[in-house]
Order: C-alpha cells, then sequence, then structure tokens
C-alpha cells in the first residue's frame, strides 16, 4: 500500500478534541521504553511486524539507539510518562519512505472513548506529515497483514491504496501471510 500526495487534511483533530496521549518523536535516549514496546507488540502478537524484527529480542542497547535514529519513530505517551502506540517510517530510496513498526497498546485501542481509538490514526498523520515536510517524501509505502482488518482500514482511511498482493509473505513469527503492500 503507498499513499502518494498524502494531505494532512485527512485527519484533521482539533486541539481541545486530541486525546490525552502526547505524541513526540523518540530520541536515543528513550531506547529502553521504545525496545519494551516493541517487545510487548510482538509478545501479544509475534506476526506484529515484518521478518527481520525477529531480530528485535536480542538488539543490544546500541542497536535499539540506531533503530530509533534511523527509523524517525514517534511515539504516544500517556499522561503517567508511559509509552503506549509508536510508529516509525524509513526511507526505502530517495524520496521514497517506508511505513514500519505501528502498534498502539490494547487498553488504547479499546477505550470507549472515541477520540483514543483514533491514536493510531494521529500518531500515522503526524508521521507522515514529518517526513514529508522535512525529508521531502514524495511517497510513503507500507505492508499489512491481510488478516489485520482494522489494520486495513485504518490505512485506507488515511489514503493509502494496495498496489500488490504478497503472498506467503515471512513474518516475524516465522510464518507466513498473505499481505498487502
Amino acid at each position: 500500500m503507498h499513499a502518494e500526495q498524502y494531505s494532512s487534511n485527512v485527519v484533521e483533530m482539533k486541539r481541545e478534541q486530541a486525546p490525552p496521549v502526547a505524541l513526540r518523536m523518540a530520541d536515543a535516549e528513550d531506547f529502553a521504553e521504545v525496545k519494551k514496546l516493541n517487545l510487548t507488540a510482538l509478545a501479544l502478537d509475534p506476526s506484529a511486524f515484518g521478518a527481520p524484527s525477529i531480530d528485535r529480542n536480542i538488539w543490544t542497547d546500541e542497536e535499539w539507539k540506531q533503530f530509533i535514529q534511523a527509523g524517525h519513530i514517534r511515539i504516544g505517551v500517556s499522561p503517567h510518562g508511559e509509552f503506549v502506540a509508536m510508529a516509525g517510517a524509513k526511507r526505502k530510496e530517495g524520496d521514497v519512505w517506508q511505513l514500519h513498526s505501528v502498534y498502539v497498546d490494547p487498553v488504547y485501542r479499546k477505550d470507549i472513548d472515541e477520540k483514543e481509538r483514533r491514536l493510531a490514526e494521529r500518531l500515522i498523520a503526524e508521521l507522515i506529515d514529518l517526513v514529508r515536510d522535512e525529508e521531502r517524501a514524495t511517497q510513503i509505502d507500507l505492508i499489512v497483514n491481510q488478516e489485520k482488518g482494522t489494520a486495513v482500514k485504518l490505512y485506507e482511511r488515511l489514503g493509502f491504496a494496495v498496489t500488490e498482493e504478497l503472498h506467503a509473505h515471512p513474518s516475524a513469527d516465522g510464518r507466513t501471510y498473505d499481505k498487502l503492500a
């Protein structure tokens, strides 16, 4: 899936309506919390990320810091200081980027408050705006497991469109899944 000419008007949220989760870019000092969030995501759903993420279980602190610095990791921090959401973007080639490592803590996904359910949308939209504006990205790609219907719908709401079906694509849990690019 990819979004060309992403419009920041896709997700409009007035500041007074924004959920209490603060969004910001992660930095190298955040590596322990980003690591904890990543490994929690993989523990809850081993197919959450793509095949290379299986190595995250054995990464050194230095590798986590490099992952954050190279990955443009945007995080959601609760009012209590807990990291509850993340999304990353990395340069594939030229002005083409790839969205990766999208995860929202299940508590924040299932909150009865509609604004909280839009946390992933806010997180991804802000990250896309950042790489488009600061890195001059003209295209953002992603790969998503076809079985993740909620995620597919989220990406479609954000303007992504299916460009390819990937059959038997590897995942972090060592299995293969049909995915959408």
